[in-house]
């Protein structure tokens, strides 16, 4: 917990004025999951796409407040604070327009937020539909990571039945041979604006919203209990 609390006055950017439903565009673009089951172990799960991610519209920033918002909301759950959470990356059609937002300072924070600071733990990272050029980006990587953590990756190239060994078929979408949708981003935002006791917890961390954007009723009951809306 304290290296979170470091991490979060190392990288005030990411937690200043965040306005949740401003993340949209990630959801839209298919950027990231966050679907409504678990894996086979209960584990909360978080899909990203990162070939859609066009950097000229959404930042490398937004990723990380997505990211950041997704693994705090999870620490509401025992369930996850209990079980953890894991994350697969999905590599293809990853271009150098990607490669370049991977600096070494971004590289650090990315490795920092899901393996060494969040009180949430990730327990396994997979990485999936990769090619040569994620060789070069995992190089960044390497020296920030000891053997530990990587042992929490699992690289699984286009092999799908080598990622059911890890996550079981039936806890997956259809697009890696399981039998779920896609479960948008977006769709998980606009839960948020819905559920009074979950508003008020993600303005209890921090972020904001617009008046307009809630639900009327949630925003009745939360300026009941003195929360400001903008």
């Amino acid at each position: 917990l304290v290296n979170y609390y470091q991490f979060k006055e190392d990288n005030p950017e990411l937690f200043k004025d965040v306005f949740p439903l401003d993340l949209r565009k990630i959801g839209d673009a298919g950027v990231i999951t966050v679907p409504p089951y678990r894996d086979q172990s209960g584990r909360r799960l978080l899909f990203y796409r990162i070939g859609c991610w066009n950097p000229k519209v959404i930042p490398v920033e937004d990723l990380f407040k997505a990211t950041i918002m997704a693994m705090e909301l999870g620490l509401l759950e025992q369930r996850s604070q209990i079980l953890g959470g894991v994350a697969v990356f999905d590599l293809e059609n990853i271009g150098t327009q990607h490669a370049w937002q991977i600096t070494p300072a971004v590289a650090s924070k990315i490795v920092k937020l899901m393996v060494s600071c969040f009180p949430l733990t990730t327990h396994a990272i997979h990485v999936i539909n990769h090619s040569w050029l994620f060789d070069k980006i995992y190089n960044i990587f390497k020296p920030l990571l000891n053997a530990t953590m990587r042992s929490r990756i699992y690289f699984h190239g286009h092999d799908y039945t080598s990622l059911h060994k890890h996550i079981h078929p039936e806890h997956l979408p259809e697009r890696y041979g399981g039998k779920y949708p896609d479960y948008s981003y977006t769709i998980w935002l606009n839960s948020l604006k819905k559920n009074f006791s979950v508003a008020k917890e993600v303005i209890s961390y921090g972020y904001k919203f617009r008046e307009e954007e809630v639900d009327p009723e949630v925003v009745k009951q939360l300026k009941a209990e003195g929360f400001k809306l903008y």
